[in-house]
């Protein structure tokens, strides 16, 4: 009666309803049907209700779900967007596989490094293109004596992975246009959110610079102890020819000469050896 429904122009006389129930057995609102003039619902009427009662909220849930879904969407689009920016302006090479060995991401860096463009290697081409295959070949065969089982191709690079989350590994890779250069390159198993994996990230570092500083190291580490071994031999008063010779081998013996030139001086008739 105090219902502003029941009077004026709406003059209501009855009023059904049921309750709308989620999956969850939470209640957010009613169904109901109005009339104008005084009733009751019939039996068929009332499970008729019901059954639309559970046709609105499977209505809403999917439109939640729709909802929800454009919201993942969206956050998938705005985060493959951001993994993209990141794997193309990142200082380093990055390149991506699944699980058979296909290439699927070959950054700007991994372009410059190598020499080849993501369009010539994006799922046409396995990380094998810029191996030098008798290196692959060897490590290969330690792997399968390693763990007891024929490992070959693709596994090559990947088969570590069983054991570890990520393995690093030094290999020397080749250009397309065919000069060979060292790498440390770690490789890692991609996974999606329910932990599967899908596929594999390569991230190969150029060691040249690395190499060419250790091997000045060195060569001014042997040119140290060339001097030093001269200076013992000068105190040692030796005579300028054997202190000559002495000083002439210790040099060859860093040498790649070092063996021809040994056997050189053991033939040599002024040899004191």
């Amino acid at each position: 009666a105090e219902n502003p429904g029941g009077s004026g122009e709406w003059n209501l006389r009855v009023e059904s309803g049921v309750p709308l129930k989620t999956a969850d057995d939470h209640k957010i609102g009613t169904l109901c049907v109005i009339d104008h003039k005084p009733g009751k619902l019939s039996q068929a009427q009332r499970s008729a209700l019901r059954a639309r009662g559970r046709q609105v909220i499977r209505l809403a849930e999917l439109r939640k779900a729709t909802r929800d879904q454009g919201d993942r969407r969206r956050e998938l689009i705005a985060g493959t967007a951001l993994n993209r920016a990141i794997i193309d302006y990142a200082g380093t090479a990055i390149i991506s596989t699944d699980l058979d060995g296909t290439i699927q991401t070959f950054n700007p860096a991994a372009e410059e490094l190598l020499g080849y463009t993501a369009v010539e290697m994006n799922g046409l081409n396995s990380p094998g293109i810029f191996h030098v295959p008798k290196e692959v070949a060897e490590r290969a065969e330690q792997l399968s004596q390693e763990y007891g089982e024929k490992v070959e191709g693709f596994q090559t690079f990947v088969r570590p992975l069983r054991d570890k989350p990520s393995h690093t590994e030094e290999w020397l890779y080749v250009r397309k246009d065919g000069t060979r250069f060292p790498v440390s390159l770690t490789v890692s198993t991609l996974r999606n959110e329910m932990g599967e994996p899908f596929g594999y990230l390569g991230v190969p570092r150029d060691l040249t610079e690395r190499k060419r500083q250790d091997q000045q190291r060195e060569a001014e580490a042997k040119i140290s102890d060339i001097r030093r071994r001269s200076q013992e031999a000068f105190i040692a008063h030796l005579a300028p020819s054997e202190l000559f010779y002495r000083l002439l081998l210790y040099t060859l013996y860093f040498t790649a000469i070092y063996y021809l030139s040994l056997i050189y001086l053991l033939h040599c008739p002024r040899s004191p050896l």
